[in-house]
């Protein structure tokens, strides 16, 4: 079995003048460990007032052969935006066009969220350690949620730019942005209501809610 480590896009590089790790950049982000052979510690020091443990350089050293959770479900992850596209057509091509605007443009962005469902579908699938369409389509609903959040969070905040692109309001206005956010978690719903699984259902519901 292989060692690795997670690094989330939330993680922080920070610089400390107040410890060992002067003027470096220092990285602070929990190690995921499921080997009990390996010898790296699982250590993870939070807090806007904690200093984290490694160097960016010295985590890196650290975990040098240990798997790459991007490498693991890449292929999967390359298909994504696709699958997702598919799931957006319409017959109204500015709310289509609105909606895939990120899938187009950016590339999907950093994918995160599907990496991470892929990635436990693939651990969890055993020695077949193959991702099933529906765990798949999961993926994608997950992608699309994420992304119809950002679309109304950019109204709310009159962004100008994300994913170092024009936001979605800048491009299309921010009543269509708001609609295509709108579009995104009905299709999403749909999707997930179609996967006929009822914890699956609830469990994404319940995050909808809480957007």
């Amino acid at each position: 079995s292989h060692a690795f480590f997670w690094h989330p896009a939330i993680s922080r590089l920070v610089s400390s003048s107040n410890s060992a790790h002067s003027a470096k950049h220092a990285i602070d982000c929990p190690l995921i460990i499921p080997s009990e052979s390996t010898t790296l510690p699982m250590t993870w020091e939070m807090g806007l007032d904690g200093h984290p443990r490694y160097t960016l350089e010295e985590l890196r050293a650290q975990c040098v052969g240990a798997a790459d959770p991007f490498l693991l479900v890449e292929d999967d992850i390359k298909s994504l935006s696709g699958g997702i596209k598919e799931l957006l057509l319409s017959d109204h091509p500015v709310l289509e066009a609105c909606a895939k605007y990120f899938f187009d443009t950016a590339g999907g962005g950093k994918q995160i969220r599907p990496t991470m469902v892929l990635l436990i579908s693939k651990a969890l699938n055993g020695d077949s350690g193959g991702i099933s369409p529906s765990q798949k389509r999961l993926a994608e609903i997950t992608e699309m949620i994420h992304t119809a959040s950002l679309f109304h969070d950019d109204v709310i905040d009159k962004a100008t730019s994300r994913r170092n692109v024009a936001s979605v309001n800048q491009v299309f206005g921010n009543k269509v942005a708001i609609l295509g956010g709108d579009f995104l978690l009905s299709r999403a719903s749909v999707a997930l209501a179609r996967l006929r699984n009822h914890e699956v259902v609830e469990l994404l519901s319940t995050v909808i809610d809480h957007l």
